[in-house]
């Protein structure tokens, strides 16, 4: 079922109008026209009577839309958001760690942060150099064979208000 198909169904029920339906969509009447008859033969149901000024919903499109209720709004309103933190996703990140860490693990995915546009500083060092750096602010990610619990809370912040919204 295509959520583009349920999107011009809830216009077309919402506005009872295939023509008004299709200019707030920014689609033709024949392309509202078409994803409403491929919906009645999914369902096997008429949705809409036309009329001369509009349409009248069935009971089958009353139970949908109830059904789907805001469902559909709050589906795209989540995917929005979605779209939006993946744009954010920009700049540089800054790691500091093992060499041999570096090297053998965070090397693998740096192509899919390069095609997301992030640009990539990667800088080994020891662990003592790795907590300083750290501790000031000079890296957004450290990797330390050693455990430092001071680390982890700075680190963690750190990471929450530059990456989470």
């Amino acid at each position: 079922m295509s959520l583009v198909r349920l999107r011009t169904f809830v216009e077309v029920y919402r506005l009872r109008s295939i023509s008004g339906a299709a200019r707030s969509l920014a689609l033709t009447q024949s392309n509202v026209s078409q994803h409403i008859a491929g919906l009645e033969v999914a369902f096997g149901r008429t949705l809409f009577e036309r009329r001369s000024r509009g349409v009248e919903p069935t009971m089958a499109a009353d139970e949908l839309a109830q059904d789907l209720g805001d469902l559909l709004d709050r589906a795209e309103e989540a995917m929005g958001k979605a779209r939006a933190r993946s744009s954010d996703l920009a700049g540089v990140i800054r790691i500091i760690g093992h060499a041999d860490f570096i090297a053998e693990e965070i090397v693998q995915h740096l192509p899919s942060l390069i095609a997301a546009g992030m640009r990539v500083r990667l800088q080994p060092a020891h662990r003592d150099l790795v907590q300083q750096m750290l501790l000031e602010g000079h890296f957004d990610l450290g990797v330390s064979a050693i455990p430092s619990s001071t680390l982890v809370c700075t680190a963690k912040s750190s990471v929450t208000s530059r990456f989470m919204p």
